[in-house]
């Protein structure tokens, strides 16, 4: 939902803005009211370009507008909406609804049109041509027009094309959401008789906005406790630890060395030994998920098998075991438990600080801060439950397979603003992504409905808080915000970062009018592993890395 200033959202990335007129320097101040010293010949009169720029010091001396009464005559800008409405193209138009998101569209435009752009062409040329025998500017315009029409008929066409589809566009109330389907350089200018030429569209399907004034909201009460700090005390020191053998059966929060194997219908899918797995509540994979495995594991020792289903994810990277149960075996070499170090002034150093107090007060703001992020998306899966209640409108194929990895990068960057490390955002990430195809038409819908109500309510992005947003990352990950901005304008980055605030303000006004009741924060507890495979075998040219991140 990018808006930065007329800026649309899902539109066609890195569209360029209007010319600006350079700031005014310290040193255009000093030039507007002193002569050079060193200047002994007559004055001389200033080009029309040193004018303005003196003008535009002058009033900021002044602290007047860049423009008077005197500067800018009133005819101009009467002058100025009729060459305007000169310029609107006279067109035919057809437009059949293919989809409720897609638009075949067929323009025709008629030759007066065609040869009204020709004839701005060598408006252009006809001060600057250097035809033989003749001083530049002067050649006669019969000649200069028979002499470059064919030059000139490529940017005819390509202006025709690209001002007749914003013109159509603008005049249909299209809203689109990519760029038209239309190989311009296969349009064929004809020697006689109109132009046409027809394209694809995807656009914004329409939808009744639903009411989003007056919501009945539950925000949770966000407060770090010792106890939980404590934990995450807890969780450094293990990090730290070393695993080492234990002769007893095993406990929650323990190790187990294991050889795996997954079968289905006696069919050997895929196995491997000495996988090292924490037991916890819960055990994950790219593509599957074991409920209970606490059940399941608890109380084993070295020499134990375990069974149980799994039932495989319809997004696996194996399309032969998509939405099917395959059998899971765990047999038992070895239980582990972890040595937990004391707190040593080595261990301070490298968590960078100087005492354990610093260290408490440290993971309490990184707790507080994952608190309010937490309690941020709760705020927003209610919102967008109550806005899309009833919204079952289509969603454009092509931004369903590109919205994908522009989710993904979005919920990151919303983690990082609220200072979660790589370390917490990968902890959380397998939960997020499990389920993301569905997730993906849900954020799609909201956020149309989203851009709806900023429509509604005026909001827009402008650069100042873009430019904050960038130096506030930036400065997270150690970079100038320059340099940071050159990496974002190379891909989808930059327009997250708009997305991300626009759809802020817009959460931001759905609050203000909501009813909000204050209720306890349910404990956070660490209750999955993350085994970082996936049930069968990998396509080939598929590595791990690459399943992990489409995953």
């Amino acid at each position: 939902m990018a808006r930065r200033k007329e800026r649309t959202p899902l539109r066609p990335q890195g569209e360029g803005s209007a010319a600006q007129t350079p700031p005014v320097s310290d040193q255009d101040v000093e030039n507007a009211g002193a002569v050079s010293p060193a200047s002994t010949q007559e004055p001389q009169g200033l080009s029309e370009e040193e004018a303005a720029r003196a003008v535009e010091a002058l009033a900021a001396l002044a602290g007047e507008p860049e423009s008077t009464a005197e500067s800018l005559p009133e005819e101009v800008p009467a002058v100025a909406a009729e060459e305007e409405a000169e310029e609107k193209l006279s067109l035919e138009v057809q437009i059949e609804e293919l989809s409720p998101c897609e638009r075949h569209i067929v323009v025709t435009i008629p030759r007066e049109e065609i040869e009204r752009y020709f004839q701005r062409e060598f408006d252009e040329l006809a001060e600057t041509a250097a035809v033989p025998g003749f001083r530049p500017g002067r050649a006669p315009r019969k000649l200069i027009e028979r002499r470059f029409r064919k030059s000139v008929a490529d940017s005819v066409r390509y202006t025709l094309v690209v001002d007749a589809i914003e013109q159509v566009t603008k005049d249909h109330k299209l809203t689109p959401i990519g760029e038209p389907e239309i190989n311009i350089d296969a349009v064929l200018l004809p020697e006689e008789g109109p132009l046409t030429f027809e394209y694809k569209l995807e656009v914004r399907p329409t939808f009744e906005l639903p009411e989003w004034r007056g919501m009945q909201l539950e925000a949770w009460k966000v407060e770090v406790t010792d106890a939980e700090i404590d934990r995450e005390i807890r969780r450094l020191l293990e990090a730290e630890g070393s695993l080492e053998a234990y002769d007893g059966p095993a406990e929650l929060g323990d190790y187990v060395v294991v050889d795996l194997k997954f079968t289905q219908a006696d069919r050997l899918i895929a196995e491997s030994s000495g996988e090292v797995i924490r037991v916890k509540k819960v055990l994950t994979f790219w593509d599957a998920e074991i409920p209970n495995f606490d059940r399941l594991m608890v109380g084993v020792r070295a020499g134990d098998v375990r069974q149980c289903l799994v039932h495989v994810s319809p997004q696996s990277p194996d399309i032969t075991l998509r939405d099917t149960d395959v059998l899971a075996t765990f047999t038992v070499r070895e239980v582990k438990r972890v040595r937990v170090p004391e707190i040593s002034p080595e261990l301070l150093a490298k968590w960078e600080v100087e005492s354990v107090e610093e260290l408490r007060e440290k993971i309490a703001h990184s707790l507080l801060s994952r608190k309010q992020f937490a309690s941020n998306r709760h705020l927003r899966h209610q919102i967008t439950a109550k806005l899309l209640e009833g919204a079952d409108f289509a969603v454009p194929p092509s931004v369903l397979m590109n919205q994908g990895r522009r989710e993904l990068r979005r919920i990151i960057y919303e983690m990082q603003t609220y200072g979660l490390t790589e370390e917490q955002i990968n902890r959380v990430l397998p939960s997020i992504t499990r389920d993301l195809v569905n997730q993906i038409v849900v954020a799609i819908r909201e956020h149309f409905i989203l851009e709806r109500i900023a429509e509604e309510l005026g909001l827009t992005v402008p650069d100042s808080e873009v430019y904050e947003a960038i130096r506030q990352l930036a400065l997270q990950r150690g970079i100038s915000p320059r340099r940071l901005r050159a990496q974002l304008e190379r891909d989808p980055g930059l327009d997250i970062i708009v997305n991300t605030i626009l759809e802020q303000k817009v959460l931001d006004a759905i609050v203000e009018n909501a009813s909000i009741v204050e209720v306890p924060m349910p404990e956070e507890v660490d209750e999955v592993y993350p085994l970082r495979r996936s049930i069968g075998t990998l396509p080939e040219g598929l590595t791990s890395e690459l399943a992990e991140e489409e995953m």
